[in-house]
């Protein structure tokens, strides 16, 4: 794809959530020339030239259910390929890299679709009265102002702003990093500690690594106690590791889904605890495992797991806090997602810097 084109149609790094929204995106002829899923035609002649080929071609979404068109590879066409002809515009020929742009233009529609969504929650949210007025406005404002393209606030945002959506690594990447610079203002520092989700699956040799270098970087004490939102296929819990104690507590907001996936994690936070003993200089001890100690009420969805290893680890650290509270998962989200979004760019900036952590 040319470089101009690309600064043309697809969004910078810069773009906001509102310039994304309020670009002119073509609807599609009515009634549509094509069905959807046809195929995209080749042709051994030379494109067009930009002012005979209809606007509508290259901005058109072309991925939505009654629009779509089956993209190939822009590597499988033959040296004898030198355009392509959509079903809709059969009298043009486009340059082949249009293919290339439409791939590009498939990532930004959603995108654009994913933010819309989340703007209308919580437009719901708001008119609806489930979430104070202004509480719904300030994040609405924040969310207006967000990077667009940024991986980690496009899935975090659209998933935190929705009923239904699970909420996955990147969002409770996010919640630590924003629980560990709120520590960092207490006396907690260096006392308590939240890890990446992550951590759940290094290696041995890579748990080693990391917790030696936070001990010599003073990131927490030899005694502190680490909190995790530990993952179980599909399912998040929240996980607590006592290094004074040797005690591991773990609490699940669905037990009836993680009871038979709890014996393999219990030995994956084995090989935790064993590196935390290393890493502290302590003989490798068998630490015990205690489900009962931290509350946690069971959700009544199959969403909010994230949701409620979130707030139980908040709980747990700063006692003054909301506990996970199972009758108002949606209002959770939207204080979740406010949250974060206050300390949008201290949390992202810390994200994209490794030696922070």
């Amino acid at each position: 794809m040319p470089s101009t084109a690309a600064k043309l149609f697809i969004p910078s790094p810069t773009c906001t959530v509102e310039q994304l929204l309020s670009r002119d995106f073509h609807s599609a002829p009515n009634p549509l020339p094509w069905q959807p899923g046809a195929n995209l035609d080749y042709s051994p002649h030379k494109p067009d030239a930009p002012a005979d080929i209809p606007r509508w071609v290259a901005l058109v979404d072309h991925y939505s259910a009654t629009t779509a068109v089956t993209l190939p590879h822009i590597t499988t066409f033959g040296p004898e390929t030198l355009s392509v002809i959509h079903p809709g515009a059969p009298s043009s020929r486009l340059p082949i890299w249009f293919v290339e742009l439409w791939v590009s233009l498939s990532d930004v529609y959603s995108m654009r679709r994913g933010y819309l969504r989340s703007r209308t929650w919580v437009l719901h949210m708001r008119d609806t009265g489930a979430w104070p007025v202004a509480e719904c406005e300030d994040v609405l404002r924040h969310l207006s102002f967000l990077p667009a393209t940024d991986h980690v606030w496009r899935h975090a945002a659209t998933r935190l702003a929705s009923s239904n959506q699970w909420i996955n690594s990147d969002v409770l990447d996010l919640v630590a990093i924003m629980l560990n610079s709120e520590i960092r203002e207490t006396p907690l520092r260096g006392v308590a500690f939240v890890l990446s989700p992550g951590v759940s699956g290094y290696s041995a040799k890579k748990l080693a690594e990391r917790f030696s270098r936070w001990i010599v970087r003073r990131v927490f004490q030899k005694d502190a106690t680490l909190y995790i939102p530990w993952h179980l296929d599909s399912h998040w819990i929240t996980v607590v590791f006592d290094i004074a104690l040797g005690i591991i507590r773990y609490a699940d907001s669905k037990p009836s889904y993680s009871t038979t996936l709890l014996p393999s994690a219990k030995r994956k936070m084995g090989k935790v605890s064993a590196a935390i003993d290393r890493a502290t200089g302590r003989p490798v001890r068998m630490w015990k495992f205690d489900s009962k100690s931290i509350a946690c009420e069971e959700q009544k969805d199959d969403h909010s797991c994230g949701v409620a290893a979130a707030f139980t680890i908040a709980h747990q650290i700063f006692p003054d806090r909301s506990p996970w509270q199972p009758g108002f998962p949606d209002q959770l989200r939207l204080s979740l997602l406010l949250q974060l979004l206050r300390r949008a760019p201290q949390v992202r900036s810390l994200s994209t810097n490794p030696s922070s952590s």
